[in-house]
């Protein structure tokens, strides 16, 4: 595994762990300041990180505003500015007009001239996707984004959507715990030359030694988002697998958030791994899982879970 990848049409180098906002979000995750908030991802471009990814959804806007005042304090033309569009302005859409005026409010909140991404965040069922691709097309040749990116879409939509324009971005659900459905995509943006930007690669601290039955905010957090692993009559068993995880972790050297990330990391070279964080302690150790190499036997080990 290398420690950089070189993808972006203007040959940069960016860092394969790439800094999600959400967790800046107060409403889910709890108060956190926004200096606090903004020394977290200087902290990460003083690591070398240098892709960073939000959305209007995560905090309505706070979190791109955020991003947009650390990003002001930081090299420009070296640091990747991912964003979402689609949630912003009531009920969901990727219509041209929609979109529009997305940019508008997205680049004037983050006060930027333009994104480097801009990933249309889930499909729009009541939207032609040739009318969507038209805006994101229109707003790449006015310079206003860069490249286009996509979340949460099928890979039959997506098929779709490369034969238009080209993708540059898929961010998808992918975790140790998530490994059926995130190969598939894994496997798509291999054969097609796409960045893959995996999210939730920790399960929103599930895998961490944080993790524990007592633990009722992880297991709180998690269950507002329906996850699996945390339904009461599954929370025993998800226990006992986090504590054999945490084994295999430690034997390494490692933590288990570490090896969460290490795991995404090893299974291709294409891959930008986004981790949120709420500490720089936190966001320290996690970056060390860059480098760490897996065996194959570790691998098909934690491919059988």
């Amino acid at each position: 595994m290398t420690t950089k990848v070189k993808k972006f049409s203007n040959s940069l180098d960016v860092f394969p762990i790439g800094i999600g906002t959400f967790p800046f979000d107060e409403e889910v995750w709890g108060p956190i300041d926004e200096k606090g908030a903004i020394d977290i991802l200087l902290t990460a471009y003083e690591k070398g990180v240098n892709y960073f990814n939000s959305a209007y959804y995560y905090g309505k806007g706070r979190c791109e505003k955020i991003l947009g005042k650390a990003v002001k304090k930081m090299d420009r033309e070296k640091v990747v500015v991912a964003t979402k569009v689609g949630t912003e302005f009531g009920e969901f859409s990727l219509s041209k007009k929609r979109i529009n005026k997305s940019i508008e409010s997205i680049l004037r909140r983050m006060k930027l001239e333009y994104v480097d991404i801009l990933i249309l965040h889930r499909p729009d069922p009541n939207t032609s996707i040739e009318e969507t691709l038209d805006a994101m097309l229109d707003l790449k040749n006015k310079g206003l984004i860069k490249s286009i990116g996509i979340s949460n879409f099928p890979i039959n939509l997506s098929t779709r959507v490369l034969k238009m324009v080209p993708i540059r971005v898929f961010e998808f659900y992918f975790s140790l715990l998530n490994q059926k459905e995130g190969n598939k995509i894994l496997k798509f943006c291999r054969e097609n030359g796409i960045i893959a930007t995996p999210y939730k690669v920790i399960e929103r601290g599930i895998l961490t030694d944080a993790f524990s039955l007592d633990n009722d905010y992880v297991i709180k957090l998690n269950q507002k988002y329906e996850n699996p692993y945390t339904k009461a009559e599954n929370l025993h068993k998800t226990n006992k697998l986090i504590l054999k995880l945490r084994e295999f972790a430690k034997q390494r050297g490692l933590t288990l958030a570490q090896l969460a990330i290490a795991w995404v990391l090893n299974q291709g070279e294409e891959i930008i791994s986004l981790i949120g964080v709420r500490s720089k302690a936190h966001q320290i150790e996690d970056l060390k899982a860059v480098g760490v190499k897996l065996t194959e036997a570790d691998l098909l080990s934690m491919r059988i879970l």
